[in-house]
């Protein structure tokens, strides 16, 4: 079943007991959300009565005799076992842990491993993206519980600025979330796109970042509506050539490095950047190009800031025709 479906029937886990969560790393706050109900239901001792682990350091038994003791203060006990992929237990361990009263969380990066043990007398969920229609229903409720109306365009106009909807996007709904709170701090009661632009200016890099994707999606009026508000914003026409032209490079660099089989962390090493969720997001935009039209890019950019250095050329209009010719 999906996560909605199951957040309509939690009372399901005194049936099953055992819930195997296919949660593939794209919806952290589903995830977060389908555990904190379980716990809001059955636990009321979190010291005593909720254990969480990684299926890496599993001790067995610790979780044996937590799920075969009596819970202390709460309905329940409540075990969660992330990365369960990975687990390794004997037999009889798995049946103990499976056979007690302790409601157990299994959740699984992919159907591999552990996963055809334990799905065969699980209730199954899988936590995915919301869908439009449903992510504009809890966009405007979030803005409800915040004493704050918006409409369904403008809610679609977040869900656009936010590229949580493109493909591979590496946004979470804790990214809308945050993006929610900073907006409802506006004195305005009802948020229109007017205020979503005006609440979530973007530093420099951040936005040429968000113009790269956008390029990439060959989405050419919104590309050029965050270059209209950098330069609003006072940023010079001039500063945003060789942004673009070091993140093409960049690009390049990482589609080469990827190619050659080396992973985030080597990437990132590779191109001086610890935060692997930077590296994740580059690996994001990269499945927007080949790696001809990478190069082509580049070389545009590379033109258009020779041509800005050497030449007496109208900069502004300069770099809205180097926009106009990456979304081609």
């Amino acid at each position: 079943m999906e996560y909605l479906q199951f957040i309509k029937q939690v009372n399901i886990c005194e049936e099953k007991r055992s819930i195997a969560i296919t949660f593939k790393e794209k919806e952290p706050y589903l995830l977060d959300d389908i555990i904190n109900r379980i716990k809001k239901k059955y636990i009321k001792d979190e010291n005593m009565d909720f254990l969480e682990v990684n299926a890496s350091d599993v001790d067995e038994m610790e979780i044996v005799n937590f799920c075969n003791s009596f819970s202390m203060f709460s309905e329940r006990k409540v075990l969660v076992i992330k990365s369960a992929n990975n687990l390794s237990l004997n037999s009889s361990v798995l049946s103990s842990i499976m056979d007690s009263e302790a409601i157990k969380l299994f959740v699984f990066d992919n159907k591999k491993g552990y996963y055809k043990k334990i799905s065969s007398n699980s209730v199954n969920v899988e936590i995915d993206k919301l869908q439009e229609v449903i992510l504009i229903k809890w966009i405007i409720k979030k803005f409800s519980d915040l004493n704050k109306e918006i409409s369904v365009s403008s809610a679609q106009y977040l869900i656009k600025l936010s590229s949580y909807l493109a493909y591979r996007s590496p946004y979470s709904l804790y990214d809308i979330s945050a993006s929610i709170h900073k907006i409802s701090a506006t004195k305005e009661e009802v948020i229109t796109n007017r205020v979503i632009d005006k609440s979530l200016a973007i530093p420099t890099e951040d936005n040429v970042f968000k113009l790269q994707e956008l390029v990439g999606k060959r989405d050419l009026n919104t590309s050029l509506k965050v270059y209209y508000e950098l330069h609003s914003n006072g940023v010079e026409a001039y500063s945003i050539i060789p942004l673009l032209t070091r993140h093409f490079y960049q690009l390049n660099k990482v589609k080469h490095l990827k190619d050659n089989g080396l992973s985030v962390s080597q990437i990132g090493e590779a191109i001086g950047i610890r935060r692997d969720f930077v590296i994740r997001k580059l690996l994001h935009q990269i499945t927007y190009f080949n790696t001809e039209s990478l190069l082509r890019n580049l070389n545009k950019c590379l033109d258009t800031e020779r041509r800005c250095k050497s030449e007496k050329v109208n900069i502004n209009a300069e770099v809205e025709m180097l926009i106009l010719e990456l979304c081609k």
